[in-house]
């Protein structure tokens, strides 16, 4: 936590959530980016079906320094559960992209077989 000015150690904030903006917004489909140090596990763990149904790629920053590699991975592991396919990876930033919006990123059934022969 952080100590503010006048001995003050919390602030209250008005909170919402992602299908609110976008229902709002009337938008669609979007791109979520998202470098929050650490709650983009939050994010993909509460918005998990809102993503799989809307969103067209994810460029998150995951955190395992902070959050514990198992949550990172186990947040990461539901976006490809959800039918995202990993598109790039440098350090600690992925881009997802939807395969269920874009199916020409889907694997093929035979991609996928020699995936799976392979482990």
């Amino acid at each position: 936590s952080i100590l503010l000015p006048n001995g003050i150690n919390s602030v209250s904030v008005e909170t919402t959530t992602l299908r609110d903006i976008l229902d709002k917004e009337d938008f669609p489909t979007f791109t979520l980016i998202c470098d929050v140090e650490g709650c983009e596990i939050d994010i993909i763990e509460y918005e998990i079906g809102l993503l799989k149904d809307r969103a067209v790629m994810t460029i998150l920053e995951l955190h395992p320094h902070l959050t514990g590699s198992e949550q990172a991975a186990a947040a990461l592991g539901l976006l490809l559960q959800a039918g995202f396919k990993i598109i790039h990876f440098d350090v600690s930033v992925y881009t997802c992209i939807n395969t269920a919006i874009y199916p020409e990123y889907a694997p093929s059934q035979e991609s996928r077989h020699k995936t799976h022969s392979s482990w």
